[in-house]
Formats: C-alpha cells, structure tokens, sequence
C-alpha cells in the first residue's frame, strides 16, 4: 500500500471533517489567539524534530477515527471606516456555528450524514455621508438586523435547509429597507440601469414588511415555512465523502511535512518561520502552535508600490495572533484567532474621492473548538421539507406579467 505524503500544512488537518481523537483530549484551549499557559517553548534547533514526532502522531489518530464535530465562535467582529466625506462602522454580534458529521471517510449514500447549526447573529450598520456633492447622493444609515438560528443537514444525498427559525420576512425586509434608497443611484453608476428598473419594484416590495416577503417566497419558490430540500445533490460515486487515511507517516515522511511548512508560509508570505512561530510543549504531552504577527510583519506585506502610492500606515497596536492546540494523540483540539488592525490609507486619487486619507479599524475574534463527537442534531424525520418550485413570475411586481421559462 503507498503511503500518502501530506502536501498540506499541519494546520489543514483542521480542514479534514472526516478525522477525530479518543476521549482523552486536554481539558485546555486557546483564547484570544494564543496557546494555554504552562507550556515550554521548544528550542529552535530542536522544532523541527518534536514538530516531525507531532504529525506522526496526528498521521496516526486521524487514520483511525470517523467521527468529527467542531464548534466555532466568536464574541463578535467590528469595521470601523473614517473620512471628512464618508464614515461608517459595522458591527457582528457573538455567535456560534457547530457542524459535524459521521462515517465521512468510509460511509455510503444510506449512512453517511452531514450537517451545520448556525446559532444567528445580530449585525449593525451606520454610515453617513456622501462622495459627491448634492443631497441626493447624501447616505444615512443606522441599522440593526437579526438573523436568527438557521440548519442544514446532509442525508441520502439530499440537503435540507430549516430557516424556519430564521425570520427571513424580517431580515430581507430590514436589509431592503437600508438598499432601497441607494440601490438605483449605485447600479446607474456602474452602467446598469436595466438591471436598476427590475431590482428597484422588488425593493419596494420587501421593503413593505415581513409580510410582503413572505408572500413573494411563497408565490415565486413554494416556500411557506422555509424548510426546503435538494434531492440528489450528493451522488452514490461521491461517496465516500473524504479520503481515509491508508496509512501513517515515517519518520522521513513527517520531517518533510515540516519542512515543506515553513518553505510554504516563507515563500508565500516573506515572512520567516522563525520569527513569528513558536512551538510549545506541556506536562500532558499535548502542544501548541504559537503565531505572532506584529505592526512590522504585516507592512513588511504591502509591496513598495503600494507604500507609495497608497502611503499605506498600520497604527502601533495593529496585531495578528493565532494558536493551535494539540491533545495528546496530536489532534488539533483547539484554534484561535484574535486580530486588530488599524490603518490609514492615502494618495492623491484616495484623498481627492473621500476628503481626507482613509482610516480603517477591523477588530475580532473567532475560536474553533474540536474533537471526536458531532454536535449536531439530524432531525428524526424529514417530514415538511419542500421542493423548491418556479411558478409563473409574481403578477405583485409591478410590470411583470410573463412566466419563467
């Protein structure tokens, strides 16, 4: 049997849904984008070397396992944008997302299942200004949406979507409140003002409620409780879903893994392994990946044009910091990412369309959290869920009387 050489980083083993671990995982996590406390840093000289043992050992847990299930959340991600002629500010609310599935690397059609449970998430949006002169292309927003818990699930091959809980009249009613007054003024500008005469009746429409919403899904998809399915989508030769892994990694095999890591992130970023990641160790024998970039990697990234044509500055506090955590057996059980990033941005072309230079503030947080169980739910039945159909168009948009083809 050929043995697979991992072309992939080890960071993409979080990527693989058909992997899991025994039950013997390290209770600690990363938070805010650095590894737990307690741990030694390995020294240089050795890395190499520990960090070959650790994917040998992830080479094995991962050709054993069937199960996964991982969380990720976030307590919540904020942009912030400022300039003498246009502000605006965004903001997401903490949510969480949990996806998980069973028999992914050796399942059929009949017993292979798959799914995703979003939790929702509130958004706000505020902007005011105006890029040219003249009140009507002045914009005023301030705006919050909410979009509740939404699923979908893999089963037989089919997809089934429940936005039942959604509140999509809401969301799609608050959202075309906020697009309705600049929708026609921003696709006039980009030369598309047919597609401005068809997108503006519709605005109209579900700008009116809720209700008007709903009864446009209904008329137009079949949708009235927004459960719907896509039958066949996955087919018998698909499956299974992800290649197992045949066999486990030697020595030579693992070493390349680590040095094909650190060739990779150089090459592609120009940044140097040794200055940004440190690999920890602990008691328990679980480890951890360290990833520090500072104001000074991140503007070693902008090109020299850039520099100048765009005078392109990170403030003092501008950070990127991730960490992985590995158990015991060298699954990848935790991963977290904390970023702040502050910048202004110029040159005479920028300067003269927004007044000023640009000032841009990006801030969040996100953590995954995984091991061998699937947190989702699959419903017992799929009784209620609906095939999408695409009846003549709605006569309730104004000028439209024709059917679909």
């Amino acid at each position: 049997m050929n043995k697979k050489l991992y072309a992939l980083p080890l960071l993409a083993v979080l990527a693989l849904s058909g992997c899991g671990t025994k039950n013997n995982s390290t209770p600690k996590e990363t938070s805010n984008g650095a590894v737990p406390e307690g741990g030694t840093v390995v020294e240089k000289s050795a890395e190499t070397e520990k960090l070959a043992a650790l994917a040998q050992k992830a080479s094995k847990t991962l050709a054993s396992t069937e199960s996964v299930g991982a969380t990720i959340s976030s307590t919540g991600i904020s942009a912030e944008l400022a300039s003498t002629k246009l502000n605006g500010k965004v903001n997401l609310g903490s949510f969480e997302l949990k996806a998980g599935g069973v028999n992914l690397s050796t399942g059929n059609k009949e017993n292979t299942k798959a799914g995703v449970e979003f939790s929702g998430i509130t958004a706000s949006v505020k902007v005011d200004g105006a890029l040219e002169e003249g009140s009507e292309n002045q914009i005023a927003i301030d705006k919050s949406f909410t979009l509740c818990k939404t699923a979908a699930y893999l089963d037989n091959g089919n997809i089934y979507v429940d936005a039942s809980n959604t509140d999509v009249g809401t969301f799609v009613s608050s959202v075309a409140n906020v697009v309705k007054p600049y929708a026609s003024l921003i696709l006039a500008s980009l030369g598309q003002e047919q597609a401005a005469m068809m997108v503006q009746p519709m605005l109209d429409i579900f700008s009116s409620g809720k209700e008007a919403v709903d009864t446009f899904f209904k008329t137009t998809l079949g949708i009235s409780d927004y459960k719907f399915k896509f039958e066949n989508v996955v087919k018998d030769d698909n499956y299974p879903l992800f290649s197992k892994i045949e066999s486990e990694l030697d020595a030579e095999e693992a070493k390349k893994v680590v040095t094909d890591l650190k060739t990779t992130l150089e090459s592609k970023t120009g940044l140097k392994w040794d200055d940004i990641v440190k690999f920890y160790t602990y008691e328990d024998e679980s480890s951890a990946l360290q990833f520090d970039i500072n104001k000074e990697a991140l503007g070693s990234l902008v090109t020299p044009e850039q520099l100048e044509g765009y005078q392109i500055q990170f403030s003092d506090d501008t950070s990127f910091k991730a960490a992985v955590l590995f158990n015991q057996d060298g699954f990848p059980v935790s991963l977290s990412v904390k970023e702040n990033v502050g910048l202004t941005v110029g040159g005479e072309a920028l300067e003269a369309q927004f007044g000023s230079k640009l000032t841009i503030k990006e801030s969040g947080d996100i953590v995954f959290a995984i091991n061998n169980t699937n947190p989702v739910t699959f419903p017992e039945n799929y009784d209620g869920y609906n095939t999408l159909s695409f009846p003549s168009f709605p006569s309730i948009i104004p000028g439209q009387t024709g059917e679909r083809e």
